[in-house]
């Protein structure tokens, strides 16, 4: 098991993932990781560079259609 700390970063707050989550992760500086509700708690996962651009896509499609995505919610 690995341990850290809740970290204040100006008004927000935050976790200093430790070297071997990072190498778990393969996550560099830049990268997007996903943090997903489980039974259990909480599960992060990196993104691969293709989920994150489909990310990315799927946020501004949605931005620009907004108002249609609530109609068709209704």
């Amino acid at each position: 098991m690995t341990t850290t700390s809740v970290t204040a970063i100006g008004d927000s707050l935050g976790i200093i993932l430790p070297p071997q989550v990072l190498q778990k992760l393969q996550a560099a500086p830049g990268d997007q990781l996903c943090i997903i509700d489980t039974p259990n708690g909480v599960e992060i996962v990196s993104l691969t560079p293709a989920q994150a651009e489909q990310l990315r896509i799927g946020r501004q499609v949605i931005a620009g259609n907004r108002e249609a995505l609530q109609e068709l919610a209704k």
